[in-house]
């Protein structure tokens, strides 16, 4: 269970500036979204993919990724 609680700071470190960026650059976002709670979702949701699947997803792809998961 450590290793899963490890890598779940490992991936909000790496999600949360991408998060915070895109909310401000977008008025919409930042009416709309809470941005810790969007956080803590896409940990959760890119969880799920072991950390060599997350290594091999470029910075640019990911953030694409999740900006595309802020619009839903």
């Amino acid at each position: 269970m450590p290793k899963v609680a490890n890598y779940h700071q490992e991936l909000s470190k790496y999600i949360s500036p991408i998060v915070e960026k895109l909310i401000k650059g977008n008025s919409l976002y930042q009416v709309k979204l809470n941005q810790q709670e969007m956080i803590e979702m896409l940990v959760e949701l890119f969880g799920q993919f072991s950390p060599e699947e997350i290594r091999t997803i470029t910075e640019h792809e990911l953030i694409r990724r999740i900006d595309k998961i802020l619009v839903l």
